[in-house]
């Protein structure tokens, strides 16, 4: 590699700079050509023999600025300095826009796969939800919708449209959902209270002590919001049935 990078440095300098290799003896420009890979060795081991000619094809036409001036046609190891300096920069920043691109693509394709994932979700969802209203028409049965409709569906199906009630009708299925988990963290109370190997009855001593141990508030208002997803979608049902008779 030393061969290579000594050529480069030698004809680069000769073609593309202002230095006069003519009126240089040969060990002096054999002194200057060594001097010159050792630099590169030493400071720029990042860059190959091709980038190093790169950066002297760059400077002669322009695209790459460096402070190059000879002075009587001599070259110094510092001009070179300069020159691999400037590289660097313009290297760095192609680097940073390369990366900075390939993160968007990225990021593109992992939209692009969460909405796809989301589309068929959707999808999914309203073509159960179709199917069990047909089933609830043919045969109603509340246990059923209880057991088959998933929480997360009320939002898909309100945001679709098959959901259709008013913002004070949904601020009463809201206060039933509320009713109803109270109702259930009560007898899950009860029947812990009573179940002294998994809760003891002196350590939980009412229903505030219960929420407590489950995880406080946000335990009950998840609980409310999974209940009130599945409960908007059952009383949709519910409606449109009516809604046939």
């Amino acid at each position: 590699m030393k061969k290579a990078l000594s050529l480069v440095i030698f004809e680069s300098i000769d073609l593309y700079t202002g230095a006069n290799f003519d009126d240089m003896l040969q060990i002096d420009i054999s002194h200057l050509t060594e001097s010159c890979v050792n630099f590169v060795f030493s400071q720029y081991q990042m860059l190959s023999v091709l980038e190093v000619k790169e950066a002297f094809l760059m400077f002669a036409s322009g695209k790459l600025k460096a402070d190059l001036t000879t002075y009587n046609g001599k070259f110094k190891v510092k001009h070179l300095g300069n020159l691999l300096s400037s590289y660097l920069v313009f290297r760095k920043n192609v680097i940073h826009e390369y990366e900075k691109k390939n993160d968007w693509i990225c990021q593109q394709s992992e939209d692009d796969k969460k909405n796809e994932k989301n589309e068929q979700t959707k999808s999914d969802v309203i073509s159960d939800y179709l199917l069990i209203l047909e089933r609830f028409k043919q045969e109603p049965n509340v246990l059923m919708l209880e057991r088959e409709i998933k929480p997360f569906w009320g939002k898909i199906l309100a945001f679709e449209g098959f959901v259709d009630f008013d913002l004070e009708q949904k601020k009463e299925i809201l206060f039933e959902a509320k009713l109803i988990v109270s109702s259930e963290m009560r007898a899950e109370y009860e029947a812990a209270r009573l179940k002294k190997d998994d809760i003891s009855a002196q350590k939980v001593t009412s229903i505030a002590s219960f929420i407590d141990s489950k995880g406080s508030e946000s335990t009950f208002e998840s609980r409310v919001e999974m209940k009130y997803g599945k409960l908007i979608v059952i009383k949709s049902i519910l409606k449109s049935i009516e809604s046939l008779d």
